[in-house]
């Protein structure tokens, strides 16, 4: 009996990361020699805390993989300290890449990241990024399912202005309001993520994919009269292109793939060439 209770504490104290797959490159090529050592370890420590954190219990499903690069740029000693400044680029490997110009934390060699809801300007830094991936994914499983996220990403960027090290916060909180109030193209990630499971399912449901596509499209036509040729959606279409195409095929929607000639011109024959099927 002690034995099984001991085994059911244990799993009670399992916690799951909601990313499963992380990259971290850090180039050093800005910084002297001198310098670099106190970087030993940082990719492992920034896979780790990505890997092995819980940034929500409920969220255990979700398994999110991600690349993320920090180009530093200079390091200034601050007591026992540094503070690090540095280039982010971050992406999922698929339709969703960011770019952070300037961040600043403290650091030193052998620190640990530690997951709080106090601000840190290094693991809150992190976690700003993750909770950005989190929304995004969430926003493929509901409508509208990343909000309370996008809303933690804005906290923590208000957070970030008022703290010692605001490099950057001011930026990263427009990007986070800028992703989270396109209502148009997070309705079309949507319907398109629901289109997709539903075909890739051993029995499908084609009016499951028929209703989902015709949404698609109106979505599409929306940030056409609204944005244009809007770079964030034209790289997701990129991303998906003969996802897309064949779903538009299985759907007999034609239309979708005779307005993207038009609208997405670097993958025209592409559209035709699924067109003339």
């Amino acid at each position: 009996m002690i034995k099984k209770l001991f085994f059911i504490l244990i799993i009670a104290q399992i916690s799951y990361s909601q990313f499963n797959d992380v990259k971290v490159k850090v180039d050093l090529r800005q910084l002297r020699d001198s310098d670099k050592y106190i970087f030993d370890r940082f990719p492992e420590k920034i896979k780790d805390y990505f890997e092995t954190t819980d940034f929500d219990q409920h969220l255990d499903y979700l398994n999110i993989s991600i690349k993320i690069q920090f180009i530093v740029e200079s390091i200034i000693q601050k007591g026992n300290d540094v503070i690090i400044t540095t280039q982010i680029i971050a992406s999922n490997n698929s339709d969703q890449n960011y770019y952070s110009k300037v961040s600043d934390f403290t650091y030193k060699q052998g620190k640990s990241f530690q997951h709080s809801n106090i601000f840190d300007s290094a693991s809150s830094l992190i976690d700003y990024f993750a909770f950005l991936f989190i929304a995004t994914e969430l926003d493929t499983y509901e409508l509208m399912g990343g909000n309370l996220f996008y809303n933690r990403c804005i906290e923590i960027a208000d957070e970030g202005i008022q703290s010692n090290y605001s490099n950057g916060w001011a930026e990263r909180r427009r990007k986070a309001e800028k992703i989270k109030q396109k209502d148009e193209l997070r309705n079309l990630r949507f319907n398109f993520f629901l289109a997709l499971d539903e075909m890739q399912k051993e029995e499908i449901n084609k009016d499951i994919i028929v209703n989902s596509m015709e949404k698609f499209y109106a979505n599409l036509i929306e940030i056409n009269n609204n944005y244009g040729r809007d770079r964030t959606t034209m790289h997701f279409i990129s991303a998906y292109l003969h996802e897309i195409c064949k779903l538009s095929q299985h759907s007999e929607m034609q239309q979708i793939l005779i307005f993207l000639i038009d609208f997405d011109k670097s993958n025209k024959k592409t559209y035709n060439l699924y067109l003339n099927k």
